[in-house]
């Protein structure tokens, strides 16, 4: 399948998919990639960077459906906004003043 035919299937196709063996969870990631290189640099709706662990959470879900797993958002691709706060990630929250502002914990109540 095409990066463009991949991007533009929903969560439910994805995760269908990876799940049956018919779409590569690493095919999706690279099509999500893709489009949001294409169009991010107008939007500016991607702040942060993606986990430098990603490849080795493909392999791990690759692992996992080979073992018959079927986790029900198998190779879905999340962005979380920043305004949410995540252990290790910007939260911003669409201020420049914030921009160097880093969590050390998941949320403000832990």
């Amino acid at each position: 399948m095409r990066d463009q035919d991949l991007s533009a299937l929903d969560a439910a196709h994805i995760a269908a998919g990876c799940n049956r063996g018919t779409i590569d969870p690493r095919d999706v990631l690279a099509a999500f990639q893709h489009r949001i290189a294409r169009h991010n640099p107008s939007l500016n709706a991607i702040v942060g960077d993606a986990p430098a662990d990603l490849d080795r959470q493909v392999e791990h879900l690759r692992q996992r459906i080979g073992r018959g797993e079927q986790p029900p958002l198998a190779g879905v691709p999340v962005v979380v906004k920043d305004n949410l706060w995540v252990r290790g990630h910007r939260v911003t929250q669409g201020s420049l003043l914030r921009l160097l502002q880093v969590r050390s914990r998941y949320s403000p109540t832990h």
